[in-house]
C-alpha cells in the first residue's frame, strides 16, 4: 500500500512540474508577443495604453492571461476605438488637415 502511494505521489509531482513549466513557457510566449505587438504599435504611431511594451511583457509574464486579456481589452476591442469605430483614431500624433 505504501508503495501505491509513493509512486502516485511521485506522479503528481512530476506532472505538478510539467504544469509548472508548460504554464512557464505559455507566459513567455505571450509576453514575447505582447512586446512585439506594442513595439509594433509604438513605431507606426499609435498609442499603447499606460505603460512601454517592456512593461506590458513584464505583467504578462507575471499574470498571464489577466495581461493579455487586459492589452487585448485596451488595444483591440470596440471599447478602444475611436469615434468613428476605427483603431487609427489612436495615433499619437494625428495628421494634421
Amino acid at each position: 500500500m505504501y508503495e501505491l502511494i509513493s509512486n502516485s505521489s511521485e506522479g503528481l509531482q512530476v506532472l505538478g512540474g510539467l504544469l509548472i513549466a508548460l504554464t512557464l513557457v505559455t507566459h513567455v510566449c505571450f509576453g514575447l508577443a505582447i512586446v512585439g505587438d506594442a513595439s509594433r504599435r509604438n513605431d507606426r504611431g499609435m498609442h499603447v495604453a499606460f505603460v512601454g511594451p517592456g512593461l506590458w511583457g513584464i505583467a504578462t509574464f507575471g499574470t498571464g492571461m489577466i495581461a493579455v486579456g487586459l492589452y487585448w481589452l485596451m488595444h483591440y476591442s470596440s471599447l478602444a476605438r475611436g469615434s468613428d469605430g476605427h483603431p487609427d483614431d489612436q495615433l499619437k500624433n494625428p495628421p494634421s488637415d
